[in-house]
Formats: structure tokens, C-alpha cells, sequence
């Protein structure tokens, strides 16, 4: 018998990437001469139209935190959860401080809004490898998925202007792209394990019990 939750999962599971990368391609279509392969997000979200891009942070923070409950009323053990609803509070955060967009320069607002990147990303990453490992479904592409954000994150801190300072840092001409690598990875698993967590679903026994005592 279908669950309420199941159907929750799987459309905020599907809305967040959706949502998210609509959103931003919109904020850059209207910004001329924006290069999502070069430029940050962050770019985006001074200047005209800034408020498209901040409305990503306000719509797809509250829509992660909604996945995570729904995760847990699916059985999601109770520390993923956790660390999932830790990235939506980080993504809330993120559009409240608005990050620098001038190289070299840090202000209090900047750091923070840094601080919820680098927290958000670490909680998403971690809680992927959580949840897969006690629902056991869609391993691979999930491990993927938390070894790109972990490393992107990394990278774009030690090899990006905005991390280094300096408008020479080795990655400079693709730190955009570096950054959409990262948002892909974060935002496309909830769609990946709404899905497969319907296989995970169908494996419980008629009396509610996991086959494999995943939950």
C-alpha cells in the first residue's frame, strides 16, 4: 500500500534540483554577459534581478528541510536526517549573508556565508553516506555523489579566486562549473534516493518489518 511520504519524497525530492538550477539558469540568463562556467553563483546575487538568485536559497532551503522529514517519516535513519536537515538550514543561511564577490576581499557577511557553503556541503555529504549505507539502494551513484561534494569543496577552496584570494588561482577560468559540479551532486541525490527508496519500500514484509533491518 502507498504511503503518503512515499509521494512527499518523491516531488520534494524531484523539486529541489529542479527548483534550484531553474532558478539560478534564470538569474544568469538576465545578468548579460554572465558565465555560469567562470563566474560564481554569488555573482548573482548583487546587482540587478539579485533577488531570483536569492530566492534560491529561500525556496530550496525550506524544500531540503521538508525532504528531511519526509525521510524520516520514511524510516531515514535518524542522524542522515539530521545532516540533511543541517544543509537545508546551512542553504537558508547562505541567502540570509550574502557572500563577497569582490576577490580578496572578506567581510563578516562573506565568511558566513562561506562558513554555511563549506557546513552545508560537509552535513549533505555525510548524510548521504549514511542513509545509503542503512537503505542500502542506489549505492554507487550516492557515493559518487558525496565523494564530488566533499572534493569540490576542497577544490574550490584551495584552487578558486574566492577561496584563494588571489585572481590566479589555478582553477580561476572554471570555478563556475566547479561550483554547478558540487550543486549537481548536492541537489540531484534527493531525487535519486526518493526514487530508489521505493525498492526499499517494497522490500518490507506485510507487517512493517525490513527484510534486511535497514530501519
Amino acid at each position: 500500500m502507498k504511503r503518503p511520504y512515499e509521494g512527499l519524497l518523491r516531488s520534494v525530492g524531484v523539486a529541489i534540483p529542479v527548483l534550484w538550477f531553474g532558478l539560478l539558469f534564470a538569474a544568469g540568463a538576465l545578468r548579460p554577459g554572465y558565465d555560469h562556467i567562470r563566474q560564481y553563483m554569488t555573482e548573482l546575487t548583487v546587482g540587478d534581478n539579485a533577488w531570483l538568485a536569492l530566492l534560491d536559497f529561500f525556496v530550496v532551503g525550506p524544500l531540503v528541510l521538508l525532504f528531511a522529514v519526509a525521510l524520516m517519516k520514511a524510516g531515514g535513519p535518524r542522524i542522515g536526517v539530521l545532516l540533511i536537515g543541517l544543509k537545508g538550514v546551512a542553504i537558508v543561511v547562505g541567502g540570509l549573508f550574502i557572500g563577497d564577490t569582490e576577490i580578496g576581499v572578506r567581510t563578516t557577511s562573506g565568511v558566513i556565508h562561506n562558513l554555511s557553503v563549506v557546513i552545508g556541503n560537509v552535513a549533505m555529504a555525510a548524510g548521504i553516506v549514511v542513509v545509503t549505507l542503512a537503505w542500502r539502494r542506489a549505492v554507487a551513484l550516492s557515493m559518487v555523489a558525496a565523494a564530488v561534494i566533499v572534493i569540490a569543496t576542497v577544490l574550490l577552496a584551495v584552487a578558486t579566486p574566492q577561496g584563494t584570494g588571489s585572481p590566479d588561482a589555478p582553477l580561476a577560468p572554471w570555478a563556475g562549473l566547479l561550483q554547478r559540479i558540487s550543486m549537481l551532486a548536492n541537489f540531484a541525490w534527493p531525487a535519486v534516493v526518493a526514487f530508489a527508496a521505493t525498492a526499499h519500500f517494497d522490500a518490507r514484509t506485510p507487517s512493517g518489518q525490513a527484510r534486511h533491518g535497514l530501519c
